[in-house]
């Protein structure tokens, strides 16, 4: 596998390059690039098979480069020291990103990640951009990693989500439901700009899908769906502050 890391801290870029070279067997780096222009001709003459990219640079971002290739057929895996910038859609696509100081282990399993992907990167960088350009645009989507491969979900035709242990299940209305490994909690801070409140411990549902709400006696809403679902007492004035602003 031929790989390019792009980041306009040369140090940092060296250390990276240095840890691939120690730890990562069949991963050669063809080059380093201190800015995307200068990335982006590297790409195209060289045709990498993976970049390791920041996403914060002088200049165009990490990002920028993306949008500059119409196909993305090169792996990427972001590598930024900005836990906060944009990194909740990152994590929510299908990219894997790495923190600064790279761990060893997770440059590793990210590597291994990279090989086998193929025909999705380029739905995967669109989704990712999609998502960073238009925040708390309900057209956005989600890609959730099922047992049958990635699977984009329409935030909007999302009803509920449902925790269940470490996993969650996700209810949209076309009556289907799909299965994540991503808590409910991770689900909750992504969607906070999306109308999304949480009710109950178990409960993360969609304001829009909200047909009735009671909160007098039952401490119950029911979802355009027809299902009935607890409120917690905790969560009670919360919902109705969100509900009554939205």
């Amino acid at each position: 596998m031929r790989a390019l890391i792009v980041d306009d801290v040369e140090n940092v870029a060296e250390s990276l390059k240095q840890l691939i070279v120690e730890f990562c067997e069949n991963v050669d780096v063809i080059g380093i690039a201190n800015s995307a222009d200068s990335a982006i001709e590297i790409i195209k003459t060289e045709k990498p098979d993976l970049v390791f990219l920041d996403i914060q640079m002088p200049g165009k971002s990490g990002f920028d480069l993306l949008k500059s290739f119409e196909k993305v057929d090169f792996s990427v895996i972001f590598v930024t020291a900005y836990n906060e910038f944009a990194i909740k859609a990152v994590r929510f696509g299908a990219i894997d990103y790495l923190l600064k100081p790279v761990d060893i282990d997770e440059l590793k399993d990210a590597i291994e990640r990279a090989k086998i992907k193929t025909e999705e990167k380029t739905e995967e960088i669109k989704n990712l951009l999609s998502n960073i350009q238009n925040p708390g645009d309900s057209n956005n989507t989600l890609i959730i990693n099922s047992e049958q491969g990635y699977k984009l979900i329409k935030i909007a035709e999302i009803i509920r989500i449902e925790a269940d242990g470490n996993y969650s299940f996700i209810y949209t209305e076309d009556g289907k439901r799909a299965i994540s490994s991503k808590n409910l909690k991770l689900f909750e801070k992504y969607l906070e700009n999306y109308d999304f409140v949480r009710i109950h411990n178990s409960h993360l549902i969609n304001l829009a899908k909200i047909d009735n709400l009671n909160t007098k006696e039952a401490l119950e809403v029911i979802m355009t769906n027809g299902e009935v679902l607890p409120i917690s007492v905790r969560k009670k004035q919360d919902l109705i502050k969100k509900f009554e602003r939205f």
